[in-house]
């Protein structure tokens, strides 16, 4: 059984360019989610 646990947000890559979380992060902002939900704007 492995101890590592799994990264918070996957590497993602478009093309074979990195999207850093950072990045998505800043896209995210500017789509409609709930107020109390921020992170369904992430899915």
């Amino acid at each position: 059984m492995s101890t590592q646990s799994k990264p918070l947000f996957p590497d993602v890559f478009v093309n074979g360019q990195e999207i850093s979380a950072a990045d998505i992060a800043a896209e995210a902002q500017n789509h409609n989610a709930p107020k109390d939900k921020p992170g369904w704007a992430w899915r």
